[in-house]
């Protein structure tokens, strides 16, 4: 049986698409919520190549066209975001280097699927009640996880809801005595795993600190979530990961053997004319009728976003060379147009694809 990984720009929540945090955080959360509703393994945030001198006067969350941008920051008393303080403006991004964006996209989506009892320990940076010096990324997030801390649970998630049996955890550090009575900390292992109950929960055996486990508390043991959960994909909600370079997309794959077939499914074109057919350019149109016996086989790779950030990224990774764009890619996916947000393509283009 196949699975089905996405990728998309980390220009989701950018301020060409977004305008306040609040609208960044709802983004990333109908991502999320697609993601489980067909059943998608694996999330990959790509770089998308924007206008550096644009960026150089643009911060995440603000309004863009602003003559003095500020950042926007989570007001728990009226649930508003306010300016804060004068923004500094956006350094360029270095080669290979993250960018805020994907590492905001990045970890908001693995908050989502993370239950209410580990979040503070597994996002403790981010979700700290010290106030800091100074406003930075860190602070950003933090003001995003405020906001997303409130919205629905995902559907579809069993190990989000308290089991009886089974709960995830997350390895932690324990204390135990030497022979001679003095405390000394364990060397990267231990049985301690925190389970969102009063105490840590010992285990048999010990496994690597801060490691996201499924534990059975009637055998304390660490088991596979599958046994867990059972083998429906939604029961394991998906991994994520970003990629500096577009090349990475492919060759960090957490997917057996990699991608068997790659496709584009346009969006997020507003600023030209919608179109139905393709460009010389781009890559030719997928026979939907044949498409549908290839996404139950193989590993399918779903790439989204306009084609300049597509292109774009693949022409700034010096990995692959002077390959053409189109050329990365099998064939695309022709949806009805590619006006519309990367968040709402993914409702429209998996459909397609995966009901078809």
């Amino acid at each position: 049986m196949g699975s089905s990984t996405i990728s998309i720009p980390s220009s989701v929540i950018s301020p060409s698409c977004t305008k306040s945090l609040q609208q960044a955080v709802h983004t990333v959360y109908q991502i999320a919520r697609g993601v489980l509703t067909f059943g998608i393994s694996e999330v990959v945030i790509y770089e998308a190549v924007e206008d550096i001198k644009a960026a150089s006067k643009i911060q995440v969350g603000a309004v863009e066209g602003e003559e003095k941008p500020k950042k926007k920051t989570f007001d728990d008393e009226d649930d508003d975001f306010i300016n804060k303080t004068k923004a500094k403006p956006k350094k360029a991004k270095k080669a290979n280097e993250i960018s805020a964006e994907a590492m905001m996209v990045a970890t908001l989506l693995q908050f989502f699927i993370t239950p209410s009892y580990l979040r503070q320990a597994i996002f403790k940076k981010q979700t700290s009640s010290k106030k800091p010096k100074s406003k930075t990324n860190q602070d950003m997030i933090k003001s995003m996880m405020e906001y997303a801390k409130k919205l629905p649970k995902l559907p579809g998630l069993p190990f989000m809801n308290h089991s009886t049996r089974y709960r995830e955890g997350i390895s932690i550090l324990s204390l135990h005595k030497s022979k001679k009575g003095n405390l000394v900390k364990n060397s990267g292992l231990t049985k301690y795993v925190n389970v969102g109950l009063k105490r840590a929960f010992q285990i048999d055996t010990s496994i690597p600190l801060n490691a996201r486990v499924t534990v059975d508390l009637k055998e304390k043991k660490i088991v596979a979530a599958s046994e867990a959960y059972g083998q429906d994909a939604n029961s394991f909600g998906y991994n994520v990961r970003m990629a500096n370079q577009f090349s990475n997309v492919f060759t960090q794959s957490s997917i057996e053997n990699g991608y068997d077939y790659t496709v584009w499914i346009g969006s997020g074109e507003f600023h030209k004319s919608s179109t139905t057919g393709t460009a010389d350019n781009e890559p030719t149109a997928v026979d939907m009728t044949t498409f549908s016996a290839i996404n139950q086989e193989k590993n399918v790779l779903y790439v989204f976003g306009k084609w300049s950030d597509v292109s774009g990224a693949i022409k700034a990774d010096a990995e692959l060379g002077q390959v053409a764009a189109k050329d990365i890619f099998d064939g695309q996916i022709l949806t009805k147009t590619r006006e519309v947000r990367v968040e709402d393509s993914i409702f429209i283009g998996l459909t397609k694809a995966l009901d078809n």
